[in-house]
């Protein structure tokens, strides 16, 4: 219904904007806001009864802002301890506490600082639902000071706010969070992942930004690192590709893109069903893309029915340019003088950033020729060179597409090593 749209527009709007901006800072912005929306230091956790799509849209816009400005890491926190999207999510006084030592300090047996922490921050309350979830005042704030973590007093919910930012963990465990969405945790790489965040931790990174570039520009991680491919990450990249256009989508991916990703339809796109919910889980997405049979089944199906193997966006019959046909249904010229293996190479290049080895190109050869159709797509030229028959290339590109979805490596980052 109309409300429903209306409250999943906040979780559309971030990914309309990553898509729409060119590479540029302003892209790279919301990127990050993006990613550290999803984690469990930012996530508004939109699943509770306490949150809603407000929540989103004003973390998401908290999170740009500060981004835009380079606003400290330490600052950043702070002004999100007191917020009413925090509150929401921790409910409590002393619940708020336990969070905050939690999320951004890691430290995740502190029952007797949460208790004391909670009586600091006893003068705040959150509202029932009928008050519309609120944070007010008690008037009776607390007077007697509080230890917690062995060695800091705390009065009130202000100070427990600066004792958190200004703690030495703050900075290590905010790398590690970001960390995690980079670099696959595996019992063979617990040593060098955590070289790896130290090196950035004590490099003494002053902003997110810091320490998004520490990660994405490394040597290692440029190098090394291989990782599955999240759904945006595969999905968005593929169809600008393909030249997609979401003005003139057409087929299952057209300017609905976003809704189908994020709210619950019948589409095959939706995320919650590959366990990739955006701004939705209390603890944030997991670091790690969900690749048991029913996630990674409705994610694969998503990539190889709807982005690949969808000719109705690359055929002839739309009266629109795309990778293989101009505005007029006429095969682009460059594709048109293309040897057959040179196509077979173009169509690999375009969805999986390789060229087709020799035993690939030989055994879709044999499907370009006999089919399920029972059409042979080829012809010979008058060279007697193999080539793709006029109006055909969209059929041959759909049996490559078809090829390569079914490929591991289509889903993953892979090591340039």
């Amino acid at each position: 219904d109309a409300d429903a749209r209306e409250n999943e527009r906040a979780k559309q709007l971030p990914l309309a904007r990553i898509i729409e901006y060119p590479i540029s800072r302003d892209m790279y912005v919301h990127w990050m806001a993006y990613v550290l929306i999803n984690t469990i230091m930012f996530s508004p956790a939109e699943e509770m009864e306490s949150t809603d799509y407000t929540d989103v849209q004003n973390m998401y816009r908290f999170l740009v802002t500060n981004l835009e400005e380079g606003t400290p890491i330490r600052q950043v926190i702070r002004s999100n301890l007191s917020t009413l999207a925090r509150w929401r999510v921790s409910r409590s006084a002393e619940n708020h506490a336990l969070e905050a030592y939690e999320l951004y300090l890691g430290l995740f047996e502190t029952e007797e600082d949460s208790y004391r922490g909670g009586i600091a921050c006893k003068d705040l309350y959150l509202t029932n639902e009928d008050d519309g979830y609120l944070i007010r005042r008690t008037d009776f704030p607390n007077t007697t000071p509080q230890l917690i973590l062995q060695n800091q007093y705390i009065t009130n919910c202000n100070d427990l706010y600066e004792v958190i930012a200004g703690h030495p963990l703050l900075i290590p465990r905010v790398v590690e969070v970001i960390f995690n969405y980079f670099v696959e945790l595996r019992p063979d790489n617990l040593d060098y992942r955590q070289r790896f965040i130290n090196s950035i931790a004590n490099s003494n990174p002053e902003t997110f930004e810091d320490i998004f570039n520490a990660i994405l520009f490394s040597r290692e991680y440029l190098l090394n690192i291989e990782r599955p491919r999240s759904i945006e990450e595969n999905l968005l990249p593929t169809l600008e590709a393909l030249k997609w256009d979401p003005q003139n989508g057409s087929g299952d991916i057209d300017r609905e893109i976003f809704r189908d990703m994020t709210e619950l339809t019948n589409r095959q796109l939706y995320m919650d069903g590959m366990g990739w919910a955006t701004a939705k889980y209390k603890i944030g997405r997991l670091p790690d893309v969900p690749l048991d049979g029913l996630s990674f089944a409705n994610y694969h199906k998503s990539m190889r029915e709807i982005a690949l193997m969808d000719r109705d966006f690359y055929d002839s019959s739309g009266n629109t340019d795309n990778f293989l046909y101009d505005e007029n249904g006429d095969v682009k010229t460059f594709i048109e003088s293309m040897p057959l293996n040179d196509f077979i190479d173009y169509l690999f290049m375009s969805a999986l950033q390789r060229k087709a080895d020799a035993a690939e190109k030989t055994a879709l050869i044999a499907l370009y020729e006999t089919n399920a159709s029972g059409t042979n797509y080829l012809t010979t030229d008058a060279d007697s060179n193999m080539i793709v028959r006029v109006g055909r290339y969209d059929e041959v590109a759909q049996i490559t597409f078809d090829y390569i979805s079914r490929l591991p490596e289509f889903y993953y980052f892979r090591s340039v090593n």
